[in-house]
């Protein structure tokens, strides 16, 4: 049995504050080796999430996501800013919106490329500020998908695991 204490956004703040010896703490951000599925017909989406079950430390284990009201967040953990923790990814449900008023609403000197991945249309664009973060919202029918990668150090893999991601998306 897995004994690890599970970390959660609702948790971690008791375990991660800048007072504690936990922001050394190290993280196994190895490659996902399983996929869980997802599902939610409220949000009008399923898709492949990719997982591993030894990310999380030796002290922490992850769930394959965790669901907040308008965000989903997965993939493996890190330290982030003032000892706190991020994952790898997050999709946030927006309301739905047209390519061009998603294009209009992009921060202007950001330039975002439209695509299909498989049937869906894509709007696919990267911010660099402190960090590079890929961005790539699908046009959806209940909600549009905004699916990010959160701190990435090599935007073309970041871009590629997206990608990969939103091709098990279907729509419902």
């Amino acid at each position: 049995t897995d004994n690890r204490i599970l970390l959660t956004p609702q948790n971690a703040s008791q375990y991660f504050t800048s007072s504690t010896t936990a922001c050394e703490e190290t993280f196994n951000n190895d490659t996902a080796n399983s996929q869980i599925a997802y599902n939610n017909e409220e949000k009008g989406l399923s898709f492949e999430i990719p997982f591993n079950q030894n990310w999380g430390s030796k002290k922490f284990k992850l769930n394959p996501y965790d669901l907040n009201t308008n965000n989903l967040s997965f993939g493996s953990m890190s330290i982030f800013e003032g000892c706190s923790t991020i994952r790898s990814y997050s999709l946030d449900f927006k309301p739905v919106k047209s390519v061009e008023k998603v294009i209009a609403e992009i921060e202007k000197g950001i330039t975002p490329i439209t695509t299909k991945i498989n049937d869906l249309t894509v709007v696919k664009y990267v911010q660099a500020d402190m960090c590079t973060n890929s961005f790539m919202e699908v046009i959806g029918k209940k909600f549009n998908y905004l699916f990010s990668t959160s701190c990435g150090v090599n935007a073309v893999k970041d871009s590629q695991n997206l990608e990969n991601i939103i091709k098990s998306v279907k729509l419902k």
